[in-house]
């Protein structure tokens, strides 16, 4: 028979609570850089992926690769405007 002490049974709560945590604060950045809705955007597929991406499972890993590509959409976006304004 298995037997989970109070002890185990507390640990995986407290990595199930860390891992909600984590995930939370991924949604809660995008949110709050990119606005609501931003992991359903059409315009901005790469937040979705990025966020899905199950290659990349420790958090402040995903987190700086988020940061990187909205970094790089952020270049891209900003080389388009300069062009439009040299025009």
């Amino acid at each position: 028979m298995l037997t989970i002490r109070k002890s185990q049974l507390e640990a995986f709560g407290e990595v199930a609570r860390r891992s909600f945590e984590d995930k939370m604060l991924e949604h809660l950045a995008g949110f709050w850089v990119f606005g609501h809705g931003c992991f359903e955007d059409p315009l901005q597929p790469w937040i979705a992926q990025t966020l899905g991406d199950t290659a990349t499972s420790d958090p402040e890993d995903r987190a700086s690769l988020l940061k990187t590509r909205a970094f790089a959409w952020l270049e891209q976006l900003l080389a388009h405007q300069t062009e439009g304004v040299r025009s």
